[in-house]
């Protein structure tokens, strides 16, 4: 599956349903599923909330549809995000291959992923 890595929060926001658009400089021809991995650097902007979210995991999967361009760059579109059970990954620019048998995706509401990653010592 192709993976993206992301800072926290927004890696975290797109997973637990509140960020529906991701702001980028490029574009991809790829459409559909999409491994969301949680950067080890949190956003400059949220520095101090560093052990709040899980880092240098992949924690879930989410659907881009569409790409619009802006005028500082381009609109990533998402939707139907799932949580996975999280796993550790080694984030690179742009998009990257992760082996789908690594992925196992779990039905759970937005409390109950925050659960699950207290639970995994991926937060603290």
């Amino acid at each position: 599956m192709k993976a993206i890595s992301i800072r926290q929060p927004y890696a975290s926001d797109i997973i637990c349903e509140d960020k529906r658009i991701e702001y980028r400089i490029w574009q991809t021809k790829h459409r559909g599923d999409m491994l969301i991995c949680a950067a080890t650097k949190i956003a400059e902007e949220y520095s101090d909330m560093n052990g709040d979210y899980p880092q240098g995991y992949a924690i879930g999967v989410v659907e881009l549809y569409e790409i619009k361009k802006n005028k500082n760059g381009f609109s990533w579109l998402l939707k139907n995000p799932r949580a996975v059970v999280p796993f550790k990954v080694k984030g690179k620019q742009k998009l990257f291959d992760v082996d789908d048998d690594l992925i196992n995706i779990v039905d759970l509401d937005s409390d109950s992923i925050w659960s699950m990653w207290l639970e995994m010592n991926l937060i603290e």
